[in-house]
């Protein structure tokens, strides 16, 4: 995701390819999904993430 991006669009492409996944038989773990989720964000929200692993 990149700078000035709908964070709205993105998980829910985020979403769409975890489904995909469990579609086909993956096990995709809440936590892994969090991660990913985390990491795929900008720098911007550097602050935000902080707080959300305290």
């Amino acid at each position: 995701m990149s700078e000035g991006s709908n964070m709205n669009e993105h998980f829910a492409q985020m979403l769409e390819v975890i489904v995909k996944l469990k579609a086909e038989g993956e096990e995709v773990k809440d936590d892994r999904i969090a991660a990913l989720l985390l990491v795929s964000v900008p720098k911007s929200y550097d602050i935000l993430i902080m707080a959300l692993e305290a």
